[in-house]
C-alpha cells in the first residue's frame, strides 16, 4: 500500500481546497490508483508530473476523488424554511436562488420543485447550480434519477414532478428549464462574483472538507455572493465557526440558516432589574376574557423570565445543531415549569417534524396554536404537514385562518 506524495496532495489542496484529512485515505489512494491504471502508469512520481503537465488529467483526478452524497429534500427543513421565507418576504418580483456546488442536481431541483410548489411561476424565479465536477454536472442536465435519490420522505411529497422510466425516475421538463447549471470552483472569486448576489444561497457540508486556508477563502467568496438580507442554507454539520465567524445563525431550528451579522440584531437577555423596571413602566389592565387564562398561568417572577430566556435559547441552540433528543428533553423540562407557552410545544414540534414523526409533530403544533392563536409559524408548518399526510381540507383551512390573519395585520 503506497503513501501519497506530499506533491500530490498539494496539489488537490491548491485545485480544490481539499483537506486529505478529511476524507478517508484508501478511498483516495484508490482514486490515484485508478487515474494511474487507465494512464498505464506505474511509478506515483510519473503521476505526480502528469499532474503539473496536464490541466485535464487533474480534472479527472478531482472527479475520481470527488464522491457525490445527496438526495433529493436532504434535510427537509431547509426547504421549508425557504418556503416560509418566500410567503413571508413582500416586494420581491423575482428570486434568484444557488446551490454551490451542486452534485448531480438533487439540490437544485429541490428548490425548484419547492419554489413551484409555492406558488411561484417559472418565470418569478431561476436557480443557479455550480459544480467542480463536469461528470456530475453531466448527470444533472439529463435530470435521470434513480429511487436512491428519494430517501427524503418529504422527496415523495413531489413525484408528480417526475416520470417513472425503465432507467429511473425522469424529472419533467418544467424543472430542468429552471435550473442553469456551470462548471466552477468556490475558490475562484473572479468566476464566481460574475454571477452577481443572490438573496438565497445553499452550501451545505462543503466547506468540512476543506483546509483552513481554503475555508477562509471560500466562507469570503460566499459572503460575498449573498445579499446584505439574504439567507444562507449550511449543513447540518457546519456552525458559524466553520464560516469563520463571517455569518450567524437566523434562529430557524433544524434549517441551520445563516445570515449576514448586521441582519440579525443581538438579543441579550435583560437583567433583573431591567425585567422590574419595565414591568413597572408597563402595567396594562386586565382583560374581562384573560382572567381565567392569567389564574390558569404560573406566576413568574423576575428572575423566572431571565431563566425562562435562557431556556428558550438553549432548545433554540439545540434545535440549529440537530441535538433532537436534547430539544425534547428541554421541552419537556420547560413545559412542566411554564405548561401555557406556545414556543415549547412550537419547538418540539419541529424536532418530531425532523424526525418524519408528523403525527406527533401535528399534535403538538396545534397545541401551540391552542395557546397562540395567531402564531403564524405554527399554522405554516402544520398546513404543510397536512398538505404531506394528505388532509387538504384541513390544510385548507389552516391556510383560510393565515390569510385572515395576514389581512388583519394589513388592517391595522
Amino acid at each position: 500500500m503506497h503513501k501519497l506524495p506530499d506533491t500530490l496532495l498539494y496539489q488537490l489542496h491548491q485545485a480544490m481546497g481539499l483537506n486529505p484529512a478529511s476524507i478517508n485515505a484508501q478511498a483516495l489512494r484508490n482514486a490515484v490508483d485508478q487515474r494511474m491504471q487507465r494512464l498505464r502508469l506505474h511509478d506515483v512520481a510519473a503521476y505526480v508530473r502528469q499532474l503539473r503537465q496536464d490541466e485535464e488529467e487533474l480534472q479527472l483526478l478531482i472527479e475520481a476523488v470527488v464522491v457525490p452524497e445527496t438526495s433529493f429534500f436532504r434535510h427537509p427543513a431547509a426547504f421549508m424554511a425557504l418556503r416560509r421565507v418566500i410567503a413571508e418576504t413582500t416586494g420581491r418580483r423575482f428570486w434568484r436562488v444557488l446551490c454551490l456546488p451542486c452534485s448531480t442536481g438533487e439540490e437544485p431541483y429541490s428548490v425548484a420543485m419547492c419554489l413551484l410548489q409555492a406558488g411561484l411561476k417559472p418565470d418569478q424565479f431561476s436557480v443557479d447550480a455550480i459544480d467542480i465536477s463536469r461528470e456530475a454536472l453531466a448527470r444533472a442536465r439529463q435530470g435521470l434519477y434513480p429511487e436512491y435519490s428519494f430517501r427524503s420522505e418529504m422527496a415523495h411529497q413531489y413525484m408528480h414532478f417526475f416520470r417513472k422510466t425503465d432507467q429511473g425516475y425522469q424529472l419533467s421538463t418544467e424543472v430542468r428549464q429552471c435550473v442553469r447549471f456551470h462548471h466552477g470552483n468556490i475558490l475562484n472569486q473572479q468566476e464566481l462574483l460574475k454571477f452577481g448576489q443572490y438573496p438565497v444561497i445553499f452550501c451545505r457540508n462543503l466547506l468540512i472538507y476543506l483546509h483552513a486556508e481554503a475555508r477562509k477563502k471560500a466562507a469570503t467568496n460566499i459572503s460575498r455572493l449573498l445579499e446584505a438580507d439574504g439567507i444562507l442554507f449550511a449543513g447540518n454539520a457546519e456552525n458559524t465557526q466553520v464560516w469563520q465567524g463571517m455569518f450567524r445563525s437566523r434562529r430557524i431550528p433544524l434549517a441551520f440558516a445563516l445570515c449576514h451579522p448586521a441582519r440579525q440584531k443581538d438579543t441579550q437577555t435583560m437583567s433583573a432589574r431591567q425585567i422590574r423596571q419595565q414591568m413597572a413602566q408597563q402595567q396594562p389592565q386586565q382583560q374581562p376574557g384573560k382572567q381565567q387564562e392569567q389564574a390558569d398561568a404560573p406566576v413568574v417572577r423576575a428572575t423566572d423570565a431571565v431563566t425562562s430566556s435562557s431556556a428558550l435559547d438553549q432548545i433554540r441552540l439545540a434545535a440549529d445543531q440537530g441535538q433532537l433528543d436534547r430539544v425534547h428533553q428541554l421541552c419537556q423540562q420547560r413545559m412542566r415549569s411554564f405548561p401555557r407557552c406556545a414556543k415549547s410545544y412550537f419547538y418540539e414540534a419541529l424536532a418530531y417534524e425532523a424526525e418524519q414523526q408528523r403525527s406527533a409533530a401535528i399534535r403538538s403544533f396545534r397545541q401551540a396554536i391552542y395557546l397562540q392563536p395567531d402564531y403564524t409559524e405554527a399554522l405554516q408548518h402544520l398546513a404543510l404537514l397536512l398538505d404531506a399526510e394528505g388532509q387538504l381540507q384541513a390544510a385548507k383551512r389552516v391556510r383560510q385562518r393565515l390569510q385572515r390573519l395576514k389581512d388583519e395585520q394589513h388592517a391595522s
